[in-house]
């Protein structure tokens, strides 16, 4: 997508700070140099970045020297909120004289209005004398961003397509396009359209990534277009305007410029990314300051070929935080909170942490903890089986002893029973025995008695007999 930047929106940030000399404000120095391979870090720098809370988007100003590139990031700082800033506490040092303000690798730091921070970088430009070390810190910086704004005069050159070119080789450490960052290519005082395209959009992302140009820089450039795909290039169209008319600050900031500003602005808020790592992990502060350290740490060493370990390390470092953050809570919990919350744990893990074999490894940890749950629970299940498959055995048992104790009662019981039926018939028995004994002893009696009594009778009648006898004898009647 082709935007049209009026330079007024470039040179206007001049005039409201101070248009013959340098001025800033709040921009940071990140790094200087004594000279190629000897870089110094600005440690209060790096600690106000390593506080950055995610989401962080970093957008990089590269370029030649005196081209508007601090003037550019000081247009985003002025105009992110689409409201137009008129005081002068622009971030970045800028001037109108042949002199470059900028020197190293400068940041400064805009909190966006919806959440998190937009880390801006201006780099000095080409043509200071040291191009190596402006390349190095500039391929370097792209690496660290993940929005490039590439400046250039008048058209794409082949200073632009060898910077691309040796950006594109650190950006072969990053297997997904989309943790390698956004292109986007300013034309400052553009020259005429060339005819055979239909707008500045076809003919930059063509002078880029067409290997068909027989120039001797087609190898490069089919280089450069397997890491910036037509898709993620956009291009912008910054064209001069009358510096005496800049003095009009108000009438400016009401006319086409203004609008221009924001469209641009509108855009790069669409088209910045978070910074994510060649794995797609997304940044903090922290991870972004510590990308800082081993990337310039691999510089000095001179052996730029160790970035890809350093990046490994560094998401490696960055997988450690989310798994003592996700991961290891799970590993100290009870068991049925484990199986309730793994899944979930495991997916806020896996949408921070995107390195394959940090996952399956992780992956691998929770399932062998799952299955040692399993498998344990499967043991308890058995052995509780097994207790109670006991407990029913010995349940049965004492059922079944109590049953033949019962039956040995109801024998006894039984035998009892006759013992005391065979008692009372016996006791029955004797009495009855008994009662006949005393009938019979009764009837003895009662025949003993009788006899006694028939004896006295008979004695009474024989002692009459023997009276009445001896009366008649005497001669006296007894009647």
């Amino acid at each position: 997508m082709l935007r049209l930047l009026n330079a007024s929106s470039l040179l206007l940030l001049l005039t409201v700070a101070t248009i013959t000399s340098c001025s800033t404000e709040a921009a940071m120095k990140l790094v200087s140099y004594e000279e190629p391979g000897r870089y110094h870090l600005n440690e209060s720098t790096l600690h106000a970045l390593e506080t950055l809370q995610p989401p962080v988007r970093v957008l990089a100003a590269v370029g030649d020297a005196r081209i508007g590139k601090s003037s550019f990031l000081n247009m985003i700082h002025l105009h992110w909120d689409q409201t137009f800033l008129y005081s002068g506490a622009t971030p970045f040092e800028v001037g109108s004289t042949t002199l470059a303000c900028t020197h190293g690798v400068w940041v400064h730091v805009r909190q966006l209005p919806g959440g998190g921070n937009l880390v801006l970088v201006d780099v000095e430009g080409d043509n200071l004398g040291n191009d190596a070390v402006t390349e190095q810190l500039s391929a370097l910086t792209a690496v660290l961003s993940s929005y490039i704004l590439l400046f250039v005069r008048q058209m794409v050159n082949n200073v632009a397509l060898e910077f691309l070119y040796h950006t594109t080789e650190l950006g072969k450490m990053f297997p997904e396009s989309d943790g390698f960052p956004q292109l986007g290519v300013a034309i400052r005082d553009a020259l005429d359209l060339n005819p055979a395209f239909p707008d500045r959009q076809s003919e930059v992302v063509h002078s880029i990534t067409s290997p068909t140009h027989g120039d001797g820089n087609d190898d490069m450039r089919r280089e450069i277009g397997a890491v910036f795909p037509p898709s993620r290039i956009t291009a912008f169209e910054v064209q001069y305007q009358d510096r005496h008319q800049l003095q009009e600050l108000p009438v400016l900031s009401n006319g086409p410029y203004y609008e221009s500003v924001q469209q641009i602005i509108s855009d790069l808020k669409i088209s910045v990314p978070e910074k994510l790592t060649p794995s797609r992990m997304k940044m903090c502060g922290g991870d972004l300051v510590e990308m800082i350290r081993r990337l310039f740490a691999a510089l000095e060493n001179g052996d730029i070929a160790v970035l890809e370990t350093a990046f490994e390390r560094l998401e490696k470092q960055m997988c450690d935080r989310h798994y003592f953050e996700w991961i290891s809570p799970l590993l100290n919990i009870a068991e049925d909170e484990f199986m309730s919350k793994a899944e979930y744990h495991f997916g806020e893990f896996t949408q921070l942490c995107k390195v394959e074999s940090y996952m399956e490894r992780v992956r691998q940890e929770l399932d062998t903890k799952r299955d040692g749950i399993l498998r344990e629970r499967e043991e308890r299940r058995k052995a509780e089986e097994a207790q109670k498959k006991a407990e029913e055995e010995k349940r049965k048992a004492e059922e079944a002893l109590k049953e033949q104790r019962r039956q040995e009662a109801l024998k006894r019981e039984a035998e009892l029973a006759l013992i005391r039926e065979e008692e009372a018939r016996k006791r029955v028995e004797e009495q009855a025995a008994e009662e006949k004994r005393r009938l019979e002893e009764r009837v003895r009696k009662e025949e003993a008695e009788r006899r006694r009594a028939q004896e006295a009778h008979q004695r009474a009648e024989q002692e009459l007999a023997r009276r009445r006898h001896r009366k008649r004898r005497r001669g006296c009647v007894i009647l």
